[in-house]
């Protein structure tokens, strides 16, 4: 099954790893569902790791807004369909 997300900025990554920029790692919570990506930077060239948080539709407003505490800080992406 191939996954996709899509970043803030619009660069979509999925988890197929033959890419190097690609989804490495997904975690599941209870208001939020958080994808770790990597990829290059363009300048160094070195690899960075970012996390991309996608927020679960149809949640308990203040539930989420606690949880979405942790991660405040974070980048806001969404789902990609596949094709």
């Amino acid at each position: 099954m191939l996954i996709k997300v899509r970043d803030s900025k619009g660069k979509v990554f999925s988890n197929d790893t033959s890419n190097f920029e690609c989804i490495i790692e997904i975690h599941f919570c209870t208001s939020y569902t958080q994808v770790v990506v990597q990829e290059k930077d363009v300048e160094t060239d070195e690899t960075i790791f970012r996390d991309i948080i996608i927020p679960i539709e149809n949640k308990n407003n203040l539930e989420q807004v606690i949880d979405m505490i942790a991660v405040k800080s974070d980048e806001i992406g969404s789902w990609e369909a596949s094709q």
